[in-house]
């Protein structure tokens, strides 16, 4: 599902694609509205379009001029459409996070226990394998013997381990922290039993699209108005920062 931002003017408009699947599915509906509000207050012809599945969104990346997305979806399409990377964002000083194997009461005590096991968390479409390879098993062809089930929401995944329906769960420490946050009783009984290294956190991406320095001053001074400051929390982070080493 996908919801179209009207441009701001008549004049010939840049469109920002947005895949963040961790943040954004809550309510994307209110995302339209602030994002539609914070471009039209800044005075620039800009389509900002949410897209929720990464089908879609690798099919539409084409027709983009700048991208908002997971480094780990910039790592499997960078080099094929010459992607570059302009700033990233952070949250309470952070600019990178983990991803997290989460065993429940009755589930594996490491993870080379999972074979077999029901693990919950959002498949990532046709690269699920590559990133649980890069995430936790080294980059090897062998990346898992476990049963994948598919859930809309991070939170999803963690209740159900916490609720003994499936033996594990993968979600990024994002997601964990925000659930840690507002509903700790979800995480009291489970254990990190494993943790990736660090990813940068999603990031403002370019395709190519003319003035890239206006384009980094929108999103780095979103956090200098309510409307700016709205959005950010909808993205669930404090502000944009450059970062050169994506």
């Amino acid at each position: 599902m996908f919801f179209w931002l009207p441009a701001v003017s008549a004049t010939a408009s840049e469109l920002i694609l947005v895949y963040e699947p961790y943040t954004l599915g809550a309510d994307m509906a209110g995302l339209v509205r602030t994002a539609d509000s914070f471009f039209d207050q800044t005075q620039n012809s800009i389509e900002f379009q949410p897209v929720a599945e990464v089908g879609q969104f690798l099919e539409m990346l084409p027709e983009a001029d700048y991208v908002v997305m997971p480094p780990w979806v910039y790592r499997q399409v960078g080099d094929e459409y010459d992607i570059e990377p302009l700033l990233v964002s952070e949250r309470n000083g952070q600019k990178e996070y983990n991803k997290f194997i989460l065993s429940g009461a009755n589930g594996p005590g490491t993870e080379d226990d999972l074979a077999g096991s029901e693990v919950g968390m959002m498949r990532l479409g046709d690269v699920t394998e590559a990133v649980l390879n890069e995430s936790f098993f080294a980059g090897g062809d062998d990346a898992y013997q476990f049963n994948i089930i598919d859930v809309s929401k991070p939170v999803d995944a963690v209740m159900a381990a916490s609720f003994g329906q499936v033996e594990a769960a993968i979600v990024n420490s994002i997601s964990f922290d925000l659930i840690s946050e507002e509903q700790p009783q979800l995480v009291d009984d489970l254990e990190i039993i494993a943790e990736s290294e660090a990813f940068s956190r999603p990031g403002l991406y370019s395709m190519g699209g003319s003035d890239e320095e206006r384009i980094i001053d929108i999103f780095m001074e979103m956090e200098g108005s309510s409307t700016g400051q709205e959005l950010l929390s909808r993205f669930q982070i404090d502000g944009w920062v450059i970062k050169n080493d994506f």
